[in-house]
């Protein structure tokens, strides 16, 4: 199993761009819609299929994708908000959120266990 998450840029004319991460386009796109859809208010979907495109969004710096252990077990390092940090499972699309207590990040070289919050 490995990880599977890509980063989109979704820009809509008119709408300020968003990052976000998925699969794949269309489920990004699809993503996109519903954050506008929850802060701008109504918009139907083909109107925004009309005005929205999906780039790829490359490179992606820090260390989104690298190898991470969550309370013991494999995961994949998607970001950190400041007080939770983002994780998927091997071969899942589910973001899923965990202490930084919990989690063991092997690109730490300042010692300790690698549990310490970026």
């Amino acid at each position: 199993m490995t990880f599977i998450l890509k980063r989109y840029r979704v820009e809509v004319d008119g709408i300020e761009d968003v990052l976000i991460t998925a699969k794949s386009p269309g489920q990004a796109r699809s993503k996109a819609w519903q954050m506008w859809e929850c802060d701008i208010g109504p918009l139907p979907f083909m109107d925004f299929l009309r005005r929205s495109r999906v780039l790829r969004e490359t490179p992606v710096g820090g260390h989104f994708g690298h190898a991470i252990s969550v309370a013991g077990k494999l995961a994949f390092y998607v970001s950190f908000d400041g007080q939770y940090i983002q994780f998927v499972r091997p071969g899942c699309d589910v973001v899923l959120n965990a202490h930084p207590d919990d989690v063991m990040r092997p690109w730490l070289e300042f010692g300790g266990n690698g549990s310490v919050p970026f």
